[in-house]
């Protein structure tokens, strides 16, 4: 990723009618719209004259790259020529941490330390949790409640659970993971109300590149994961990062979810696919 930053320079007097109007305008809404767009600010610079802007936009390299700025440019001098008197921009690398790029959902290195502690800090609690006798109720839901991110009532997890952080990991109350469930929270996981999972599954939410030489940095790739209410989640199952599960889904045993799943129905197979349609009998 990298920034590139607008210089503006507007008419004496001018500065807050010509911000005043390109917000009025929703062109910060309309630039974030544009692909490879991931972020836009703006601010004045402190100047005497009162007539200096700074514009900030985040976006991946190969967008700016193919991206035209002298057309932009002259493209804002045409619309703003009243307020602007002289406009540039230019590219500057945006120095982020391997783990902010994670949290940002960008490529990054994970055998960078930081993203490696949290992986190390998840081995440690879930050795805790697996330590616990499984008749101390009370000890399993404090261990728990004090590892996930948020629990709701009565969250349980069989022997055999593992994670990679356990504060991206959400759920909702009564939650059930039956023995030797994973959850590779790299990104969140949230998961609903009344949600049961079966033994030996894996939910992950981080991937890999296509690209062997990527492959070879060690980059990762982590986007969330979301479950609705009343799901079950059969034995064997995986399901992959981005996928969103509707309400009152149930998932056959042994299914590979690739794609999202709407509400109220039976998904199974490889990849996963709707089986057949459920009635909800549930208020919600």
């Amino acid at each position: 990723m990298v920034i590139w930053r607008g210089i503006l320079r507007v008419s004496p007097g001018k500065r807050e009618e010509y911000i005043a109007r390109i917000r009025e305008e929703n062109f910060i809404e309309k630039f974030t719209a544009q692909p490879g767009n991931r972020f836009y600010s703006i601010g004045a610079a402190v100047h005497d004259e009162d007539t200096l802007i700074v514009c900030d936009g985040w976006a991946d390299r190969k967008s700016f790259e193919a991206h035209d700025t002298s057309k932009e440019v002259d493209k804002w001098r045409e619309i703003y020529g009243e307020y602007v008197i002289d406009c540039d921009a230019e590219l500057y690398e945006f120095g982020m941490t391997e783990l902010e790029k994670l949290d940002a959902g960008l490529e990054y290195d994970f055998w960078d330390d930081e993203v490696n502690a949290r992986k190390l800090y998840a081995i440690d609690g879930c050795r805790r949790i697996g330590s616990i006798d499984q008749k101390n109720g009370k000890e399993l839901l404090r261990a728990i409640t004090e590892f996930f991110g948020s629990a709701g009532e009565r969250p349980w997890v069989g022997p055999g659970f593992q994670c990679d952080y356990g504060k991206n990991i959400h759920v909702g109350k009564h939650f059930t993971a039956n023995y030797n469930v994973t959850i590779l929270d790299i990104a969140p996981v949230h998961i609903g109300n009344h949600c049961m999972i079966g033994p030996n599954t894996l939910i992950t939410t981080v991937g890999h590149p296509l690209s062997p030489a990527k492959r070879r940095k060690h980059i990762g790739l982590a986007r969330p994961v979301i479950i609705g209410d009343d799901v079950w989640i059969g034995g064997n199952c995986t399901i992959l990062p981005g996928v969103r599960i509707g309400n009152n889904v149930v998932v056959a045993a042994g299914a590979v979810v690739t794609k999202d799943v709407p509400n109220n129905c039976v998904v199974g197979g490889i990849p996963a696919k709707i089986i057949k349609n459920i009635e909800d009998d549930v208020e919600r």
